[in-house]
């Protein structure tokens, strides 16, 4: 990764640090040791449409990602469904890393780096292939991945793009769709604060380079 971008890397494991369950931690982090490069500098929109000002320029992904996080945990205050501690924890996940392939492979991004409409898609293959090289809980690989895959919401067909993605049925797919639809409105803002001053003590299987 480019030492550049290393204050995004370090925002998101510290949101990470969150997560209660030292192997959903751990698996977290190691996702976030395998994501494309591009993921920490880029804007959460190229076009500028479809997210608020926050989530432009660089390290825009990043923060997006990090207020459907925040969104996330705040919509679980409410209880409108019945999770599990593990699941709250697995839900924290998908919101992190539900656009974490967003214009594909890193290959792919340096060829083209518009947003893939099949994203979701990739990111969810991305989540089990990783947990399939490591080791992890495929069971809980799966429930991350069934959620990111519908995140989209009604905006599941594409007229420039073939293939239609599943709309959210399940709570757990509700909840991340509704999180990343408030943070991605343009009259709602929050503050993200990227601190220049990074923890640089090791975490679980951390380490920027690749």
């Amino acid at each position: 990764m480019d030492t550049n971008y290393a204050n995004y890397y370090y925002m998101m494991r510290d949101e990470i640090d969150s997560i209660n369950n030292p192997d959903i931690r751990r698996f977290a982090n190691t996702l976030l040791n395998r994501v494309p490069d591009y993921f920490f500098k880029v804007p959460a929109s190229s076009s500028g449409k479809y997210h608020p000002k926050s989530d432009l320029g660089e390290g825009g992904l990043v923060r997006h990602s990090i207020c459907v996080k925040r969104m996330l945990e705040h919509i679980l205050e409410l209880a409108v469904a019945e999770f599990t501690d593990d699941e709250n924890d697995l839900l924290i996940v998908a919101a992190l890393f539900h656009d974490c392939m967003k214009s594909g492979t890193q290959e792919e991004y340096e060829k083209n780096n518009r947003t893939k409409f099949l994203h979701p898609l990739y990111a969810a293959n991305f989540v089990i292939t990783t947990s399939i090289i490591n080791g992890f809980n495929y069971e809980w690989a799966k429930f991350i991945a069934d959620v990111i895959i519908s995140h989209m919401g009604q905006w599941n067909t594409n007229k420039n793009e073939d293939g239609t993605l599943p709309l959210p049925v399940t709570p757990a797919q509700r909840v991340l769709n509704l999180a990343d639809y408030l943070a991605s409105r343009k009259d709602i803002n929050m503050t993200i604060v990227e601190d220049d001053e990074k923890d640089d003590t090791p975490a679980e299987e951390v380490k920027i380079e690749k």
